[in-house]
């Protein structure tokens, strides 16, 4: 949660903390000048801009006409960190797709393919683990529901299973999709899968 980027992605879509709270985020006026962002739940402000007094001149005098703040990236820092949770996310996923099913979660506790990557999310045991990256929609495309509503999606999850039994976590995050291979520290598989289905996402195999 602590990562610049998760921290940016946050900011920008008002993703609150356990208590609430809404990290800041830097950035610049049109001219160079630094101001820094914060953003409210709980108040009659969305948000506001914190710069120096030089700043607030130039804004009040209408010397500025506009501002930058950093996006989202399309790749995450700390390979490490973001692969464990993908992990976790996965390994959570599956089990919440065994729940009910006669001795689904014992399997999946069980199942000796598996303890690499088991062993990896709760310990980051081993050497890293690969994940791919990338972007299947924009994070602020607008989707109609049924009764006509524009949302916008913040998740997605599935898991591929391939050809050849290989299992794969999908998960989209405000349209970037990470996957991780749940059973090997492989993503060639994933990379075949797209190259001979066109690229399409598991999550929208019909498309």
């Amino acid at each position: 949660m602590d990562q610049s980027d998760i921290i940016t992605l946050r900011h920008h879509e008002a993703i609150p903390s356990k208590k609430g709270r809404f990290p800041s985020l830097d950035g610049q006026l049109d001219d160079g000048t630094p101001f820094t962002s914060y953003r409210y739940s709980n108040s009659s402000l969305s948000g506001l801009i914190d710069t120096s007094p030089e700043g607030v001149a130039k804004i009040l005098a209408g010397e500025v006409r506009g501002a930058w703040l950093p996006a989202p990236p399309d790749a995450w820092e700390e390979p490490q960190l973001s692969s464990r949770l993908l992990a976790k996310i996965g390994l959570e996923g599956m089990a919440s797709r065994l729940v009910g099913q006669d001795e689904g979660l014992m399997y999946l506790a069980q199942e000796p393919q598996f303890d690499p990557v088991r062993s990896y999310a709760r310990y980051g045991t081993g050497r890293g683990w690969p994940y791919h990256c990338r972007r299947i929609y924009d994070a602020n495309k607008k989707w109609i529901e049924a009764n006509g509503d524009e949302v916008q999606r913040i998740w997605e999850w599935d898991i591929l299973v391939t050809e050849f039994g290989e299992w794969y976590s999908v998960l989209a995050l405000f349209g970037l999709e990470l996957t991780i291979n749940m059973g090997e520290r492989s993503i060639e598989g994933y990379l075949d899968w797209l190259h001979r289905h066109q690229n399409m996402s598991p999550l929208y195999p019909q498309t």
